[in-house]
């Protein structure tokens, strides 16, 4: 049997629980809310710092190679520091004994670029030519008083072998960067460039990088 005089606290009690409820359960999706919030804010912290960790590896890592590629090409213009004239040659063995494929891989090539007057370019072809490079030329033909072909170019690859000649001022890419080399007396690289080695179908983007030699 229900006492009647519990009923008028009863009545008084189910409106104050009511109440409780309904905070604890807005109290409850408050903290879910804020929960999912940290928490996708901690994802989101932890992804930039691995962006930010992978890409400043990723950034020492071209540096350093940078680095290597400048620091062959050093060496290869102390190689005219030292013997004065280097012939073709003298370039093959230096460039093997360099060993690019092991050390310097990517590298497609080491080469020289040689600045002739159009007064000498008919003597210069006959000379390259007797040096064993039977159908070489100078392209493009312009109509400036110097050009600039590449002479040597190892290893001596069928790809490599193509750029023979080719006179690489003629490119508003490559000349920017042999006049920055020339002036400032520091290695410089091109922007991204299709190397004269790549096969029209493959196109595939590369850059050069140029070294003085005084």
């Amino acid at each position: 049997m229900v006492n009647k005089k519990d009923l008028p606290l009863r009545k008084l009690l189910q409106p104050r629980y009511s109440w409780a409820a309904w905070l604890l359960l807005v109290a409850s999706l408050a903290a879910t809310v804020l929960l999912w919030q940290v928490s996708i804010r901690l994802v989101d912290d932890r992804t930039e710092a691995r962006f930010k960790t992978q890409s400043l590896q990723l950034k020492t890592a071209i540096e350093e190679r940078l680095l290597n590629y400048e620091q062959v090409l050093a060496g290869s213009a102390g190689l005219f520091a030292v013997a004065g004239d280097v012939t073709r040659e003298d370039w093959r063995e230096y460039i093997d004994s360099v060993d690019i494929n092991r050390y310097y891989p990517g590298l497609q090539g080491i080469g020289y670029i040689r600045k002739i007057g159009v007064r000498q370019m008919a003597e210069h072809i006959a000379s390259v030519r007797r040096n064993g490079v039977h159908n070489y030329l100078v392209a493009p033909l312009g109509t400036g008083p110097y050009y600039y072909p590449m002479v040597y170019l190892e290893p001596g690859t069928e790809r490599n072998r193509k750029a023979l000649g080719y006179d690489a001022f003629s490119d508003p890419v490559h000349r920017r960067a042999m006049v920055r080399a020339r002036d400032h007396a520091e290695p410089r690289v091109t922007g991204k460039v299709v190397l004269v080695q790549e096969e029209v179908a493959e196109d595939q983007a590369g850059f050069l990088m140029y070294y003085p030699v005084f």
